[in-house]
């Protein structure tokens, strides 16, 4: 099973800024900015045949493998692949909605999870595999949490 991981809204802290998509902003914050990370790693114990596909703008400003190097060890040694590349291999910025969409098309849809975060605009298709989370909360709280558990075990039994 894919988990196509959103690092925006998912694994940034509460109060890291909706809109931070710039250079700038992933270099100051580098070093917090997946504080939930180790969350999503203990929630995923429980699912060892979960892989990871990064499915996060971090990709397209710092490039898969420097992205995997800051996720917690539990989930780097999950990442298969990226649905973004460095931008040397675009001549305008991809809409990273429906490059997901259509890697997971490519790969299979019923092997095929997003975690991404509230404003993400997914076709009907994708939304129905698709756990959408709010901003104000992120993977912070127990509910959400729970919620993640609930939807991989629904899709992996």
């Amino acid at each position: 099973m894919n988990l196509y991981l959103t690092f925006e809204g998912v694994l940034h802290p509460i109060d890291f800024p909706e809109d931070a998509e710039s250079r700038a902003a992933f270099e100051m914050h580098r070093g917090e900015v997946l504080e939930q990370g180790r969350r999503l790693e203990k929630i995923l114990e429980c699912f060892p045949g979960v892989r990871i596909v990064l499915n996060t703008w971090w990709v397209y400003h710092l490039g898969a493998s420097e992205c995997r190097k800051m996720l917690p060890r539990g989930l780097a040694t999950r990442v298969v692949g990226s649905v973004l590349v460095r931008p040397a291999r675009w001549e305008s910025l991809p809409d990273r909605v429906l490059t997901t969409e259509t890697h997971i098309i490519a790969h299979g849809l019923q092997q095929s999870l997003v975690l991404d975060h509230i404003h993400a605009r997914y076709s009907k298709a994708i939304l129905s595999r698709a756990l959408l989370l709010p901003y104000a909360r992120k993977l912070s709280d127990a509910h959400t949490a729970d919620a993640i558990s609930t939807f991989l075990h629904a899709f992996m039994a």
